[in-house]
């Protein structure tokens, strides 16, 4: 099977007394044409092709499984899927529904493909989770592909379904039928399930939309590098941005008084750290 390669999550600190701050990488390289190219299926931060729903199966079938959590978080959805449910089904299995008011164009702005990103993997094995993903059009023919394991553990990535193979032998494409329509697709379903029986799942989603063209890894880098001056009795705040690709991690790890909070956000490429400061006198 040939998909993406995992990268490891990229982590970037902001380290010394001073909290002056050092790039953990340097090397941009430009992002992907796939941002902003086609329709989004869900961000996770208010955009969706329409209503999410997590769909549950008939009464005496295991697929998907009944012991399914959604939790949404600040642009990501964390699926956790855990068996056994309470038919007695082992093999985890969810699946997810998005459906528009309309139709969406998978072929909109140039797409050739659909594109998901995805983070915090468990359990932290290979192979730990496969996924897989169906279009089906306005007079309910279906456009499938499943199986696409996935490596667990604490790395950001992206799994890419093209509509046509890229390669002879590529497996992360959507079988289209006859008579297909990609210019008014209704609904879009991902499916998470685990790749053992007894075994419980989790991965936490960024993102899924289409695109145009393989993502472009992009290390990440500071948008400056100079130390933070927090002035003497007064409420201050500076904001420091990290961009990358997938979006990387960020965190204060030393060299701040203990009353100093900070806060972080996270977008599509970047990663802001905010600390504020209200110190007493000099």
């Amino acid at each position: 099977m040939r998909l993406t390669a995992p990268l490891r999550r990229a982590t970037a600190a902001l380290a010394t007394a001073s909290l002056a701050l050092a790039a953990l990488a340097t090397g941009l390289v430009a992002p992907a044409a796939a941002a902003g190219v086609g329709f989004v299926v869900d961000d996770f931060a208010g955009t969706s092709m329409g209503p999410r729903e997590l769909l549950t199966p008939g009464e005496f079938e295991c697929g998907p499984t009944r012991n399914t959590t959604l939790t949404p978080g600040a642009g990501t959805l964390k699926v956790d899927v855990r068996v056994p449910d309470s038919l007695g089904c082992t093999y985890g299995d969810a699946r997810i529904r998005w459906t528009a008011a309309g139709t969406v164009d998978l072929q909109a702005g140039g797409a050739d493909r659909i594109e998901m990103r995805y983070r915090d993997v468990l359990p932290d094995q290979p192979s730990a989770v496969t996924f897989g993903l169906q279009a089906v059009d306005v007079n309910g023919k279906v456009a499938s592909v499943g199986g696409l394991s996935r490596n667990g553990g604490a790395a950001s990535d992206w799994l890419t379904v093209r509509y046509t193979p890229a390669y002879v032998g590529d497996v992360a494409v959507l079988s289209f039928p006859s008579g297909f329509d990609r210019t008014r697709v209704k609904s879009i379903v991902l499916l998470v399930a685990a790749t053992t029986s007894y075994q419980n799942v989790s991965v936490t989603l960024e993102g899924i939309g289409a695109g145009n063209g393989e993502p472009t890894y992009q290390a990440p880098s500071f948008g400056a590098t100079t130390p933070l001056v927090f002035p003497p009795s007064t409420s201050t705040s500076r904001t420091v941005t990290v961009t990358g690709n997938p979006a990387p991690d960020v965190s204060v790890t030393s060299g701040k008084p203990a009353w100093m909070p900070d806060t972080t956000t996270r977008g599509g490429r970047h990663h802001g750290a905010r600390p504020s400061s209200r110190p007493g006198p000099a």
